[in-house]
Protein backbone atom coordinates (compact mmCIF):
# COMPACT_ATOMS: atom_id res chain seq x y z
CA UNK A 1 0.00 0.00 0.00
CA UNK A 2 1.06 3.79 -0.93
CA UNK A 3 -0.12 6.89 0.45
CA UNK A 4 0.49 10.00 -1.06
CA UNK A 5 -0.37 13.53 0.43
CA UNK A 6 -0.10 17.04 -1.01
CA UNK A 7 -0.63 20.24 0.81
CA UNK A 8 -1.67 23.43 -0.06
CA UNK A 9 2.19 24.10 -1.12
CA UNK A 10 1.61 21.41 -3.20
CA UNK A 11 4.31 19.65 -1.86
CA UNK A 12 4.18 16.26 -1.81
CA UNK A 13 4.96 13.14 1.02
CA UNK A 14 4.35 9.27 0.25
CA UNK A 15 4.39 6.07 3.04
CA UNK A 16 4.87 3.03 1.36
CA UNK A 17 3.84 -0.53 3.44
CA UNK A 18 4.79 -3.75 1.70
CA UNK A 19 2.32 -5.58 3.54
CA UNK A 20 -1.21 -4.35 3.53
CA UNK A 21 -4.43 -6.19 4.32
CA UNK A 22 -8.33 -5.23 5.54
CA UNK A 23 -10.16 -8.31 7.33
CA UNK A 24 -13.72 -9.35 6.59
CA UNK A 25 -17.12 -7.07 8.62
CA UNK A 26 -16.94 -9.90 10.94
CA UNK A 27 -13.08 -8.91 12.01
CA UNK A 28 -14.69 -5.25 11.88
CA UNK A 29 -12.06 -5.06 9.12
CA UNK A 30 -8.95 -5.36 11.00
CA UNK A 31 -6.21 -4.01 9.55
CA UNK A 32 -2.71 -5.18 9.06
CA UNK A 33 0.18 -3.63 7.64
CA UNK A 34 3.94 -3.50 7.97
CA UNK A 35 7.53 -2.87 5.58
CA UNK A 36 7.23 0.42 5.72
CA UNK A 37 9.03 2.76 3.65
CA UNK A 38 8.42 6.83 2.50
CA UNK A 39 10.07 10.41 2.55
CA UNK A 40 8.19 10.99 6.17
CA UNK A 41 8.39 9.29 8.95
CA UNK A 42 5.90 6.35 9.54
CA UNK A 43 2.38 7.03 11.30
CA UNK A 44 0.56 3.73 10.37
CA UNK A 45 3.42 1.05 12.04
CA UNK A 46 2.54 1.85 15.87
CA UNK A 47 -1.11 3.71 15.81
CA UNK A 48 -3.30 1.76 13.12
CA UNK A 49 -1.86 -2.07 12.73
CA UNK A 50 -4.34 -4.46 14.18
CA UNK A 51 -6.98 -2.09 14.99
CA UNK A 52 -10.61 -2.17 13.83
CA UNK A 53 -12.19 0.14 12.12
CA UNK A 54 -14.34 2.68 13.97
CA UNK A 55 -17.41 5.24 13.17
CA UNK A 56 -19.29 7.14 15.42
CA UNK A 57 -21.85 4.65 15.60
CA UNK A 58 -19.08 1.72 15.45
CA UNK A 59 -16.55 2.65 18.71
CA UNK A 60 -13.91 0.25 18.05
CA UNK A 61 -11.25 2.21 18.87
CA UNK A 62 -8.93 1.99 22.69
CA UNK A 63 -9.41 5.28 23.57
CA UNK A 64 -11.17 5.26 27.41
CA UNK A 65 -12.65 8.89 26.94
CA UNK A 66 -14.52 8.64 24.24
CA UNK A 67 -15.21 7.40 20.39
CA UNK A 68 -12.21 8.97 18.30
CA UNK A 69 -14.56 8.72 15.48
CA UNK A 70 -17.06 11.49 17.15
CA UNK A 71 -14.47 13.24 18.12
CA UNK A 72 -11.74 13.88 15.51
CA UNK A 73 -15.34 13.53 12.86
CA UNK A 74 -14.07 10.66 10.67
CA UNK A 75 -14.09 6.69 10.36
CA UNK A 76 -10.52 5.29 10.58
CA UNK A 77 -8.36 2.70 12.29
CA UNK A 78 -8.75 4.77 15.31
CA UNK A 79 -6.26 3.87 18.05
CA UNK A 80 -6.25 6.31 21.24
CA UNK A 81 -6.97 8.44 18.57
CA UNK A 82 -4.54 8.96 15.51
CA UNK A 83 -1.27 9.94 14.45
CA UNK A 84 -3.05 10.74 11.09
CA UNK A 85 -6.97 11.50 9.67
CA UNK A 86 -6.85 11.03 6.41
CA UNK A 87 -10.85 10.88 6.48
CA UNK A 88 -10.88 14.07 8.49
CA UNK A 89 -12.67 16.90 7.45
CA UNK A 90 -11.82 19.53 4.54
CA UNK A 91 -9.98 22.35 6.60
CA UNK A 92 -7.69 23.93 4.00
CA UNK A 93 -4.41 23.91 5.59
CA UNK A 94 -3.82 26.24 8.85
CA UNK A 95 -6.56 25.69 11.01
CA UNK A 96 -7.16 26.38 15.06
CA UNK A 97 -9.07 23.11 15.33
CA UNK A 98 -6.66 20.39 16.97
CA UNK A 99 -6.18 17.15 14.82
CA UNK A 100 -9.67 17.15 13.28
CA UNK A 101 -8.51 17.78 9.34
CA UNK A 102 -6.92 15.67 7.09
CA UNK A 103 -3.71 15.16 9.49
CA UNK A 104 -0.67 13.53 9.25
CA UNK A 105 1.34 14.81 12.17
CA UNK A 106 4.81 13.81 11.11
CA UNK A 107 4.58 16.26 8.27
CA UNK A 108 2.44 19.23 8.98
CA UNK A 109 1.15 18.54 12.38
CA UNK A 110 -2.34 18.19 13.86
CA UNK A 111 -3.09 22.25 12.90
CA UNK A 112 -2.95 21.62 9.33
CA UNK A 113 -5.31 20.12 6.89
CA UNK A 114 -4.04 19.14 3.99
CA UNK A 115 -4.88 19.19 0.62
CA UNK A 116 -4.91 15.09 -0.59
CA UNK A 117 -4.08 12.30 0.47
CA UNK A 118 -4.88 8.90 -1.22
CA UNK A 119 -3.89 5.28 -0.81
CA UNK A 120 -2.61 4.17 -3.85
CA UNK A 121 -3.66 0.52 -3.67
CA UNK A 122 -2.57 0.07 -7.38
CA UNK A 123 -5.75 0.29 -9.39
CA UNK A 124 -3.61 -1.32 -11.99
CA UNK A 125 -2.50 -4.66 -10.54
CA UNK A 126 -5.77 -4.82 -7.94
CA UNK A 127 -5.05 -4.51 -4.06
CA UNK A 128 -7.40 -6.52 -0.97
CA UNK A 129 -7.78 -10.05 -0.23
CA UNK A 130 -10.18 -12.56 -3.18
CA UNK A 131 -12.09 -14.14 -0.30
CA UNK A 132 -13.85 -10.26 1.32
CA UNK A 133 -12.89 -7.18 -0.40
CA UNK A 134 -11.02 -6.68 -3.44
CA UNK A 135 -9.96 -4.62 -6.70
CA UNK A 136 -8.98 -7.28 -9.28
CA UNK A 137 -6.61 -4.85 -11.05
CA UNK A 138 -7.34 -3.18 -14.49
CA UNK A 139 -4.61 -5.25 -16.06
CA UNK A 140 -6.44 -8.66 -15.22
CA UNK A 141 -9.82 -7.12 -15.78
CA UNK A 142 -8.55 -5.90 -19.21
CA UNK A 143 -7.07 -9.94 -20.23
CA UNK A 144 -10.15 -11.79 -18.78
CA UNK A 145 -12.49 -9.51 -20.86
CA UNK A 146 -10.38 -9.79 -24.10
CA UNK A 147 -10.99 -13.24 -24.43
CA UNK A 148 -14.72 -12.95 -25.11
CA UNK A 149 -18.02 -10.88 -25.16
CA UNK A 150 -18.65 -10.64 -21.57
CA UNK A 151 -22.09 -9.23 -19.74
CA UNK A 152 -21.63 -7.48 -15.90
CA UNK A 153 -24.20 -7.54 -12.87
CA UNK A 154 -23.24 -5.12 -10.10
CA UNK A 155 -25.10 -6.06 -6.48
CA UNK A 156 -25.77 -3.94 -3.70
CA UNK A 157 -26.70 -3.59 -0.51
CA UNK A 158 -27.62 -0.94 1.92
CA UNK A 159 -27.67 -1.27 5.78
CA UNK A 160 -31.27 -1.94 5.84
CA UNK A 161 -30.49 -4.70 4.43
CA UNK A 162 -31.99 -4.12 1.33
CA UNK A 163 -30.21 -4.92 -2.10
CA UNK A 164 -30.47 -3.74 -5.99
CA UNK A 165 -28.89 -5.29 -9.16
CA UNK A 166 -27.89 -3.89 -12.40
CA UNK A 167 -26.83 -5.66 -15.52
CA UNK A 168 -25.18 -4.93 -18.81
CA UNK A 169 -25.73 -7.11 -21.88
CA UNK A 170 -21.99 -5.70 -23.09
CA UNK A 171 -19.22 -4.99 -20.54
CA UNK A 172 -15.37 -4.50 -21.71
CA UNK A 173 -12.55 -2.99 -20.43
CA UNK A 174 -9.61 -1.67 -22.59
CA UNK A 175 -5.73 -2.00 -21.84
CA UNK A 176 -3.18 0.09 -20.24
CA UNK A 177 -2.79 2.15 -23.67
CA UNK A 178 -6.38 3.33 -23.50
CA UNK A 179 -6.54 4.28 -20.35
CA UNK A 180 -8.75 1.00 -19.33
CA UNK A 181 -11.21 2.62 -21.40
CA UNK A 182 -14.75 1.09 -20.78
CA UNK A 183 -17.61 0.02 -22.85
CA UNK A 184 -21.24 -0.85 -21.52
CA UNK A 185 -24.57 -1.32 -22.66
CA UNK A 186 -27.53 -3.17 -22.45
CA UNK A 187 -28.62 -2.18 -19.35
CA UNK A 188 -31.90 -4.13 -17.14
CA UNK A 189 -32.12 -4.84 -13.52
CA UNK A 190 -34.38 -3.76 -10.41
CA UNK A 191 -32.83 -0.30 -10.18
CA UNK A 192 -32.59 2.90 -12.60
CA UNK A 193 -29.52 2.92 -14.76
CA UNK A 194 -26.15 4.55 -13.36
CA UNK A 195 -23.72 3.57 -16.06
CA UNK A 196 -24.84 4.52 -19.85
CA UNK A 197 -26.36 7.84 -18.75
CA UNK A 198 -25.29 11.38 -19.93
CA UNK A 199 -23.34 11.37 -16.35
CA UNK A 200 -22.27 7.66 -16.96
CA UNK A 201 -18.91 5.54 -17.61
CA UNK A 202 -19.66 4.58 -21.21
CA UNK A 203 -16.76 5.47 -23.36
CA UNK A 204 -14.50 7.06 -20.09
CA UNK A 205 -11.03 6.07 -19.26
CA UNK A 206 -9.67 5.38 -15.77
CA UNK A 207 -8.91 8.05 -13.20
CA UNK A 208 -7.15 8.32 -10.39
CA UNK A 209 -6.43 11.69 -8.00
CA UNK A 210 -3.17 11.22 -10.24
CA UNK A 211 -4.12 9.87 -13.48
CA UNK A 212 -7.26 12.64 -14.37
CA UNK A 213 -8.80 11.47 -17.68
CA UNK A 214 -12.31 12.50 -16.84
CA UNK A 215 -13.86 15.54 -19.01
CA UNK A 216 -14.73 17.85 -15.95
CA UNK A 217 -12.91 21.37 -16.26
CA UNK A 218 -10.34 22.63 -13.95
CA UNK A 219 -10.84 19.87 -11.02
CA UNK A 220 -10.26 16.31 -10.91
CA UNK A 221 -13.39 13.91 -10.18
CA UNK A 222 -11.29 11.46 -8.62
CA UNK A 223 -10.00 14.15 -6.08
CA UNK A 224 -13.52 15.50 -5.33
CA UNK A 225 -14.59 11.82 -5.05
CA UNK A 226 -12.05 10.39 -3.28
CA UNK A 227 -11.74 7.18 -5.58
CA UNK A 228 -10.39 5.97 -8.71
CA UNK A 229 -13.35 4.95 -10.92
CA UNK A 230 -14.22 5.99 -15.04
CA UNK A 231 -15.34 9.31 -13.96
CA UNK A 232 -16.88 11.38 -16.78
CA UNK A 233 -18.03 14.93 -14.88
CA UNK A 234 -18.35 13.62 -12.49
CA UNK A 235 -20.14 10.71 -11.46
CA UNK A 236 -23.78 9.14 -10.47
CA UNK A 237 -22.01 5.99 -8.90
CA UNK A 238 -19.15 6.13 -6.83
CA UNK A 239 -18.62 2.13 -6.16
CA UNK A 240 -14.90 2.68 -4.94
CA UNK A 241 -15.64 5.40 -2.87
CA UNK A 242 -15.53 6.02 1.02
CA UNK A 243 -17.20 3.29 3.66
CA UNK A 244 -19.30 6.19 5.14
CA UNK A 245 -22.07 3.53 6.84
CA UNK A 246 -25.45 4.94 5.66
CA UNK A 247 -26.46 8.29 5.79
CA UNK A 248 -23.74 10.78 5.88
CA UNK A 249 -23.05 14.57 5.16
CA UNK A 250 -20.27 14.26 2.19
CA UNK A 251 -21.96 14.93 -1.79
CA UNK A 252 -21.35 11.72 -3.40
CA UNK A 253 -17.84 11.05 -1.39
CA UNK A 254 -19.46 7.39 -0.23
CA UNK A 255 -20.29 4.05 -1.85
CA UNK A 256 -23.04 5.96 -3.97
CA UNK A 257 -25.19 4.45 -6.43
CA UNK A 258 -27.54 7.70 -6.97
CA UNK A 259 -30.27 6.33 -8.72
CA UNK A 260 -31.25 3.85 -5.55
CA UNK A 261 -30.01 5.84 -2.33
CA UNK A 262 -29.03 9.33 -3.93
CA UNK A 263 -25.21 10.87 -3.24
CA UNK A 264 -25.81 11.25 0.62
CA UNK A 265 -26.20 7.76 1.47
CA UNK A 266 -22.85 5.54 1.40
CA UNK A 267 -24.00 2.21 0.91
CA UNK A 268 -22.73 -1.59 3.44
CA UNK A 269 -21.91 -3.78 -0.19
CA UNK A 270 -21.11 -3.52 -3.89
CA UNK A 271 -19.85 -6.30 -5.68
CA UNK A 272 -18.68 -6.74 -9.61
CA UNK A 273 -19.52 -9.87 -11.76
CA UNK A 274 -18.77 -10.90 -15.07
CA UNK A 275 -20.36 -13.75 -17.38
CA UNK A 276 -19.32 -14.45 -20.70
CA UNK A 277 -22.02 -14.47 -23.15
CA UNK A 278 -23.15 -17.67 -24.68
CA UNK A 279 -23.58 -17.04 -28.63
CA UNK A 280 -26.71 -18.33 -30.14
CA UNK A 281 -26.13 -20.08 -33.31
CA UNK A 282 -28.59 -21.15 -36.12
CA UNK A 283 -28.49 -23.35 -38.53
CA UNK A 284 -30.82 -23.66 -41.93
CA UNK A 285 -32.37 -26.96 -41.86
CA UNK A 286 -31.41 -28.69 -45.65
CA UNK A 287 -35.04 -30.00 -47.22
Amino acid sequence: MRMDMRDFKNQTRYVKYSGFNVGHETSKYNVNLYGYSGIVDDCFGASINNMMFTTKDQDNDKWLLGNCAEEYQSGWWHNRCHCANPNGVYLAGNTSIFAVGIVYQPWRGYYYSLKSTQLMTDYKKGFGDLRSEFWLGNDILHYLLSQGRYMMRMDMADFDNQTRYVKYSYFNVGDETSKYNVTVFGHSGDVGDCFTTDRGINHMMFSTKYQDNDILDKRTCAVIYQSGWWYRKCQCANPNGKYLAGHNDKFGVGITYEAWRGQYYSLKFTQFMVKKSIAQFHTKSRK
